[in-house]
């Protein structure tokens, strides 16, 4: 991976981000606001996959998402989390080791977009894939220093979205 000097997700000064990939020929992805790069989304290994979400602070990764590896953890191998997903759902629950509860779902079946509310069901991120850009958004009200593990929380939606799409 060439190197990249991340900023801070504490020094955003917008309330929407992109998931854009550099480079069509590599599966790497970056979080920017086409001024700073936030983070890089990668993945290691070709048969048993780990995809990383680095950030200027820490690295979260999560073995291949529905073929068992349900945790998502930082460089140290501490868990941040746990995923679970009911059968026959479409939403999907990530549990913080903190104890916070989040939601991911489709607020519509006719819109490629999807949203993380905490457990009192206020709507936390909104991220809009974008199938015929590539470009995926990620907008949000508050401050990501508000928004408990915001860099898993991105993370794990991009993750989704891929394995959903077979993508890995």
């Amino acid at each position: 991976m060439e190197y990249l000097t991340l900023t801070p997700l504490a020094k955003l000064k917008t309330n929407q981000l992109w998931i854009v990939q550099p480079k069509w020929y590599k599966f790497n992805y970056e979080l920017t606001d086409y001024v700073f790069v936030y983070a890089k989304i990668y993945t290691i290994g070709f048969w048993q996959t780990t995809t990383c979400f680095e950030t200027a602070d820490d690295v979260l990764s999560i073995k291949s998402l529905w073929k068992g590896g349900l945790e998502i953890k930082t460089a140290d191998g501490s868990i941040v989390g746990i995923i679970t997903r009911k059968a026959l759902s479409r939403s999907v629950t990530f549990t913080l080791t903190t104890g916070h509860v989040y939601t991911y779902r489709a607020p519509s079946v006719w819109k490629s977009e999807c949203i993380w509310t905490d457990e009192h069901n206020n709507e936390l991120i909104r991220i809009n894939f974008g199938s015929f850009s590539g470009k995926t958004s990620v907008s949000f009200d508050r401050p990501t220093t508000e928004i408990t593990n915001f860099a898993a929380l991105v993370f794990l939606a991009f993750k989704i979205n891929k394995d959903n799409a077979g993508h890995g």
